[in-house]
């Protein structure tokens, strides 16, 4: 326990488990917190003890939280350390299950999924104060820092370290990973609506479970890797200068994505918006059907984003590029919005992308 950070004497249960029987533990590793009855059993006066917590079991993180207890006059005394969620949600239990629902509380599955989970361009930004004192170790799959948790925002111990000089801003934290490289016009407002720290509060048990499932799966959405706002012009005035991928695109499954449509699914908007090109991005864009370019079915703009101001001066600048230094992650969030487990279980990123390479 002296490395998990709490300290206490050790005591060697005698041979016929006398102190195991009298707390009743089950299973190990776990830790119990006892003191001695203040009138001891009669049965047994030399062993009764009374049960004041338990941790079984004891999981890695719960440290922080015995120290919390064994110190109630000044609780956060040690948190000049990072602590873990599980010793944040003991007191804001609110916002640690409305964390649970979001992206950030499966980040690092999500590396660890695509064997990412050694790569040092990618973990920092799925795990908490990697290469920081007592911060996430490259590796520690089992870290209770591992995924994007309180104190990715908030720094090491939040608002409770005794030796923070100044408060840490935890909306300038969203941009060190939340970049140009590693997103898609990404705000800060337009972020801090996904970690609403009380959205649990309107959400029942089962719903909670399921959105943690769905996002688990790959099922949920991902809004914040959303183009820009803005209207599409088509995929004809594209050609003007890519024609050669223009040709190619046509033939390819993107290209005749509504005719592999049947019975009434061409009128079925949830099954258009995969078949086909939005008018417009953003929240004015038209949720019916007349909001898709049917005639075209999956279009460059369904990929690369609203094209008006590329088409009238083309840069690398006002278009969404998708390839070259733009990140596996990127690319994969951008396509599963569509290709996911439900309707395309045999999906695979690097074999697609070598599909549709232009």
């Amino acid at each position: 326990m002296v490395t998990e950070g709490v300290e206490f004497p050790i005591r060697v249960d005698d041979s016929d488990a006398a102190f195991a029987q009298a707390i009743r533990a089950r299973s190990t590793p776990a830790l119990y917190v006892v003191q001695p009855r203040t009138s001891a059993a009669a049965d047994d006066p030399e062993n009764a003890v009374e049960l004041i917590d338990m941790f079984a079991p004891f999981g890695r993180g719960m440290a922080g939280v015995v120290n919390i207890r064994a110190n109630l006059a000044n609780p956060f005394a040690h948190f000049d350390a990072y602590q873990g969620p599980q010793v944040c949600g003991t007191c804001h239990q609110q916002e640690m299950r409305s964390w649970v629902t979001t992206h950030h509380a499966s980040a690092y599955r999500t590396l660890y999924k695509r064997d990412r989970a050694q790569d040092l361009e990618c973990v920092g930004c799925h795990v908490t104060g990697m290469g920081e004192p007592t911060g996430f170790v490259v590796g520690d799959h089992g870290s209770h820092l591992r995924d994007v948790t309180c104190e990715s925002c908030h720094g090491p111990g939040g608002p409770h370290n005794p030796k923070a000089t100044h408060p840490v801003d935890a909306r300038a934290q969203c941009e060190e990973c939340h970049d140009a490289k590693h997103s898609i016009a990404f705000s800060v407002e337009k972020g801090l609506p996904y970690i609403d720290h009380f959205v649990a509060n309107t959400m029942t048990d089962d719903q909670v479970r399921a959105r943690v499932r769905a996002i688990g799966s790959g099922e949920a959405s991902r809004p914040l890797l959303a183009f820009p706002d803005g209207p599409t012009v088509g995929a004809k005035r594209c050609q003007d200068c890519h024609q050669g991928s223009h040709k190619a695109w046509k033939k390819s499954p993107h290209g005749t994505a509504m005719s592999s449509l049947t019975a009434n699914d061409p009128e079925r908007v949830e099954c258009v918006r995969c078949h086909a090109t939005p008018t417009k991005f953003g929240p004015e864009a038209d949720p019916s059907l007349s909001g898709y370019r049917t005639d075209e079915s999956v279009g460059c703009e369904s990929c690369h984003g609203a094209g008006g101001a590329h088409a009238e001066a083309p840069t690398k600048d006002n278009i969404i590029g998708l390839g070259g230094s733009c990140p596996e992650c990127v690319i994969e969030a951008v396509c599963t919005s569509c290709h996911t487990p439900t309707w395309d279980p045999g999906w695979e990123l690097k074999k697609r992308l070598e599909a549709v390479r232009h």
